[in-house]
């Protein structure tokens, strides 16, 4: 009777190895999107001569990371599926967050705009709490409903 149960143990540890093993070859919800970080070496390639909509999401560096993060996912989760992203900061990208509706304040709040066809359009400052009226504005421009 001891060997049965030394043999189940044994089972059911192998099945569990190879179930965890088996997991991590899913992406996490948080690297499904693909994210490109515009920089100024990189934003005429990127953003301005790309035919693809992107939704772009400056940041401070001064800014929190886990605020950074949480903006990320919350912009992800939205766009994620139907925009190229793009991430950046507001310092190396201060060109792109000049048209961006925000105050003019120290740090300077996180913005989102989106570029269409090489042109940037009129962005909105995000509420870290509450960015759904930034992605109600970003949606309006992109006929989303």
């Amino acid at each position: 009777m001891n060997s049965i149960a030394k043999i189940g143990r044994s089972l059911i540890s192998v099945f569990l190895v190879v179930l965890v093993s088996t997991l991590m070859f899913f992406t996490s919800p948080a690297m499904a999107a693909n994210w490109t970080t515009v920089n100024r070496e990189n934003v005429e390639t990127e953003l301005l001569d790309s035919d693809k909509t992107t939704v772009v999401l400056l940041v401070s560096k001064a800014f929190p990371e886990d605020a950074k993060t949480q903006l990320k996912s919350a912009v992800e989760k939205t766009y994620g599926d139907k925009y190229k992203l793009a991430v950046g900061s507001i310092e190396e990208n201060a060109f792109i967050y000049n048209n961006i509706l925000a105050p003019r304040i120290y740090p300077p709040l996180p913005g989102i705009t989106t570029v269409i066809n090489g042109s940037v359009l009129q962005g909105i400052f995000i509420d870290p709490n509450d960015p759904s009226p930034a992605f109600k504005f970003v949606n309006n421009q992109l006929g989303n409903d």
